[in-house]
């Protein structure tokens, strides 16, 4: 299950949330109640303001694509588990792609990595922070991109 909660305000985010699931079965085990409920452990909430982050490309037109927060992308239902906990590390993740003055993210041929218009554009930075690990020199992932999905058809 995944549930969004939206508060009217930032004074209005509680200090926690309590989960409870209440499951009720048509055919029940034997001797198994037709009604159960759970309550799951309390999550504690943040309560400082958010990090304000710029976008981690150059100048020029971008698309952000499979992004946060409206729309169901597989960034934002990716579980993955991490030292025994499912966790959706990508939850605010955004595919950037470059895109020229027609709204193409790739010229030619769209197999080749170099067809697309952010292949070789510099990353930068989002915040101003340190940086504290730097790993360069792996090779080049020959997988070829997915092509963003035109949102004049969403």
């Amino acid at each position: 299950m995944w549930l969004d909660v939206v508060v009217p305000s930032y004074a209005a985010v509680p200090t926690r949330l309590d989960h409870r699931i209440v499951a009720s079965f048509v055919s029940p085990p034997p001797g198994a109640p037709a009604l159960r409920t759970e309550e799951l452990t309390p999550v504690a909430t943040v309560h400082h303001r958010p990090l304000v982050l710029s976008p981690p490309v150059g100048a020029g037109d971008w698309y952000a694509s499979d992004s946060c927060c409206a729309d169901d992308t597989h960034h934002r239902r990716g579980l993955i588990s991490i030292n025994g906990q499912l966790l959706v590390p990508q939850r605010f993740a955004i595919d950037w792609y470059r895109v020229d003055s027609e709204h193409r993210a790739w010229i030619g041929d769209p197999s080749k990595l170099g067809s697309y218009l952010t292949y070789d554009q510099p990353v930068l930075a989002s915040a101003a922070r340190k940086v504290v690990d730097v790993k360069d020199g792996l090779p080049s992932n020959p997988d070829i991109p997915k092509p963003p999905e035109d949102p004049a058809n969403r």
